[in-house]
């Protein structure tokens, strides 16, 4: 994150200029900014901004300068839910913003404009999509794209037996199938940790009681100033951790470690993109197809199974993280679906 750019992470960025004039007071600034800030919230950010900046020029806005007039904003979301003008879809991926030609996802103009919204906020200005026009013409071009047939697309859910497929059953496992084994087991038995909170899982936040493991959550997406929470990791989940831990052989650092071609322990932790891939790869090896699957399949998977178990909703959650029932009531809904003694009624 560049020091030009610092004003727009204060309440109101305007008056956060005068306050950090000086060289070494923007500098403190940024090294809190850049702490503070989750690195997949800002590569998305950057991706973004580089995005809506790259399509306000080639459209023939300028520079953009906020607030942004809300007649543009609705211009954004109508042209790429309807069709940009060719020449602009063109010089947009010849500039390297845009992947390919046509109109982008629903969830891809959302996120956009979520970040069109924060880039306000953070600035001192209302959100666009607190109300009004612009507002409404996103809604409404959600429900067009549902009209059209999209629906979000999901990782496929990984239950129990699935996450036994996923691990490596072998007589002799190398170093990285053990740790590969750990971290699945890991994310799923202890709530379904994201791929982040995996990768970022440190020794020193794990606790040993009685052969088995209490997990101190620390920091997570939606308790960014550290969570008191703790998870426990037992049984063959704390099985596998201890087999791993044992191979690192150290009382701190990242607990999931890139492990060198020549079989040496690395010291820098994976990161949250290898943890989806482990699980692809794991899966295309099982023969299962690897595009269904991916870091989030082990958190659903964790709420599906608990649903099919039978288990408590709430103690689920406490150990997932979940805030809202809203996020989390349709995964165990549907793993509790096929136990429903309604669905049966024929049968009596």
């Amino acid at each position: 994150m560049s020091a030009g750019a610092l004003p727009s992470v204060m309440v109101d960025g305007r008056a956060a200029a005068h306050a950090f004039d000086g060289p070494e007071a923007r500098a403190r600034l940024a090294r809190m900014v850049e702490d503070g800030t989750p690195k997949n919230t800002d590569r998305a950010y950057a991706a973004d901004r580089r995005y809506f900046r790259s399509w306000y020029e080639i459209s023939g806005f300028g520079e953009p300068e906020l607030p942004i007039r809300a007649d543009i904003l609705i211009r954004f979301v109508v042209d790429h839910s309807e069709g940009l003008d060719p020449r602009v879809d063109a010089a947009l991926v010849a500039s390297g913003v845009k992947a390919k030609l046509g109109r982008l996802r629903i969830s891809t103009i959302s996120r956009r404009m979520a970040w069109v919204a924060t880039w306000h906020r953070s600035n001192g200005y209302p959100s666009p999509l607190s109300g009004g026009p612009v507002q409404e013409a996103l809604r409404m071009a959600r429900k067009a794209a549902a009209r059209r047939g999209f629906r979000p697309t999901k990782k496929k859910a990984a239950l129990r037996e699935t996450v036994q497929t996923l691990l490596a059953n072998k007589a002799a496992p190398t170093a990285a199938e053990i740790r590969d084994d750990a971290m699945i087991l890991f994310a799923f038995a202890t709530g379904g940790r994201r791929r982040s909170e995996v990768a970022e899982a440190r020794i020193e936040m794990l606790e040993e009681v009685d052969g088995e493991y209490v997990f101190h959550v620390g920091i997570t997406k939606t308790e960014q100033e550290g969570s008191t929470r703790t998870v426990p990791v037992a049984g063959r989940a704390a099985g596998a951790l201890r087999a791993w831990l044992g191979i690192v052989g150290a009382s701190d650092g990242p607990i999931f470690r890139r492990v060198e071609r020549d079989g040496r322990i690395g010291t820098r932790r994976l990161s949250d993109r290898t943890v989806a891939r482990v699980v692809q790869r794991r899966a295309a090896a099982a023969g299962l197809d690897p595009k269904a699957f991916g870091g989030h399949s082990l958190r659903s998977g964790f709420i599906t199974e608990s649903g099919r178990q039978g288990k408590n909703i709430f103690d689920a959650m406490q150990l997932s993280g979940h805030k809202s029932m809203q996020s989390v009531v349709g995964y165990h809904q549907a793993g509790a679906a096929l136990s429903n003694e309604a669905g049966r009624l024929m049968d009596l």
